[in-house]
């Protein structure tokens, strides 16, 4: 999903000078800081197809019934960031976003690579991972320890 655009283009009230920014774009950016949602179901036996799709922010995924059941990240635009919490009992698959409009799918790259990213990542049960998104159409996954 390569967009040339970044998280504050989503705001369009902020623009250099003195003004006063809009309340609808205030309220967005205060959901992309603090949105959290617990009780996450991961989809069942796994896959993008169906997955529930993540929002900006903290997400706890809490029923993970099965090895590599999954979830998917929202579109990767530059300053997005999603953090994931796996308190589900199995391993969860995250899977980037998919436009289907371009058939485009987002790319994941691992903690421990700087190389080429994959279309999904791996996250253990107790384990938190934060998603990060530097440039368009690519995800960072930082782990937990």
């Amino acid at each position: 999903m390569a967009s040339a655009a970044s998280i504050l283009s989503q705001f369009t009230s902020f623009i250099d000078g003195f003004r006063l920014p809009d309340g609808a774009d205030l309220k967005r950016l205060v959901t992309y800081l603090f949105a959290a949602q617990s009780g996450v179901t991961a989809l069942a036996g796994g896959g993008r197809a169906g997955s529930p799709i993540l929002a900006l922010g903290y997400n706890q995924i809490d029923t993970v019934a099965s090895g590599s059941d999954s979830v998917q990240l929202p579109p990767a635009n530059p300053g997005a960031v999603v953090t994931v919490f796996n308190n589900g009992a199995q391993t969860l698959a995250i899977f980037g976003g998919y436009d289907p409009a371009s058939a485009a799918t987002d790319t994941i790259v691992d903690h421990s690579s700087t190389g080429a990213g994959g279309a999904s990542v791996t996250l253990a049960s107790g384990y938190v991972g934060e998603l990060i998104c530097f440039k368009a159409g690519i995800w960072k996954l930082l782990l937990s320890a």
